[in-house]
């Protein structure tokens, strides 16, 4: 666990001229020295020289501190200069909690991606995990006030999240036009589309989306799970959608069919799935385990076999720093 210190608390009102956002300024950046400490000696002693089960309890743990580094580094101001989205939204926790699913979470310029971003490709995904803590913050909740009335669905919410901190927004966006394959963000300030021609992506039209216009922004469709590993292993980062002609098929016996969407990393030859509306932080599977094995449930080994699955499975390159 990365420990904060118990000294550090909120200045209780009239005792101190410090305000809260020089407070959270303060904390932010003492939680992501200690967050971004390296890893300990005895961790990066070990070696891959382990029977497999002993192996798989090395890159679980692996999965543990980074997640709970990125869980640390919610706290960080969203804006370096200390400016608000508005009124009650400063740190990055706040945006989580407060920006309901349908608007983006604000990403340029902010001080936690800048962050993110700068450190090796192999930690970016599961740092990602951890600072969306999907099943703690509340834009993923289903029980959160501002959904009343409504049926959300989170998993493409959270897919998106996850892609854009990761790839940035050069190859990824919230909503696209049909016709010419644009893409958008649509933040606070945005109105909803007007255009008829403009989509948010959902589990639905993801993979028709990326089908026409993928690869227009890096995305490559990984057929088999061979080349699947080898994209992951080269440092690709992998969204899982509902093909079209599934989607298809449902809706023909269910008008209000809804697809799925998870993402996909590795961490040491094991995959790492990532998902909302089932909310699973993370599932580690090693890369050669037996698909037989009673412990893995059908619905994981369709995660990670493009071969079998109700999915197809697109990649895209982590860009290096210099490229956001």
């Amino acid at each position: 666990m990365i420990d904060v210190n118990p000294e550090l608390k909120p200045p209780r009102p009239g005792k101190t001229e410090i305000t809260r956002r020089e407070f959270l300024r303060g904390l932010g950046a003492v939680i992501a020295a200690k967050a971004l400490k390296p890893l300990p000696q005895e961790v990066k002693a070990k070696t891959l020289q382990y029977v497999e089960d002993e192996e798989l309890i090395y890159s679980k743990g692996l999965v543990d501190y980074f997640v709970s580094r990125g869980k640390a580094l919610q706290v960080l101001p969203i804006y370096k200069d200390g400016s608000e989205l508005y009124p009650g939204i400063i740190t990055n926790k706040d945006m989580l909690d407060s920006i309901r699913s349908g608007i983006d979470l604000a990403l340029n310029e902010n001080q936690l991606a800048e962050l993110v971003r700068m450190m090796i490709k192999q930690e970016r995904f599961l740092t990602i995990i951890g600072v969306l803590d999907v099943e703690g913050s509340l834009r993923y909740d289903q029980k959160n006030p501002k959904y009343a009335g409504e049926k959300p669905y989170f998993c493409n919410t959270y897919a998106l999240d996850l892609l854009r901190f990761i790839l940035g927004d050069n190859h990824i966006g919230s909503r696209y036009n049909i016709d010419n394959g644009d893409i958008f963000v649509a933040g606070i300030n945005d109105p909803r589309p007007t255009n008829e021609n403009e989509k948010y992506f959902d589990s639905n039209n993801l993979d028709i989306f990326m089908t026409q216009f993928g690869a227009r922004y890096g995305w490559i469709q990984a057929k088999n799970e061979a080349e699947l590993q080898q994209y992951l292993n080269q440092n690709y980062i992998c969204l899982g959608v509902t093909k079209k002609e599934v989607v298809e098929e449902g809706q023909r016996q269910d008008v209000n069919f809804c697809g799925h969407a998870f993402t996909l990393g590795h961490v040491r030859s094991h995959y790492c799935i990532s998902q909302a509306t089932t909310h699973i932080p993370h599932l580690i599977i090693p890369y050669e385990q037996n698909r037989r094995d009673p412990s893995l449930r059908p619905e994981d080994i369709a995660k990670i076999t493009p071969e079998n699955a109700p999915y197809n499975f697109w990649v895209c390159k982590i860009p290096e720093t210099n490229e956001y």
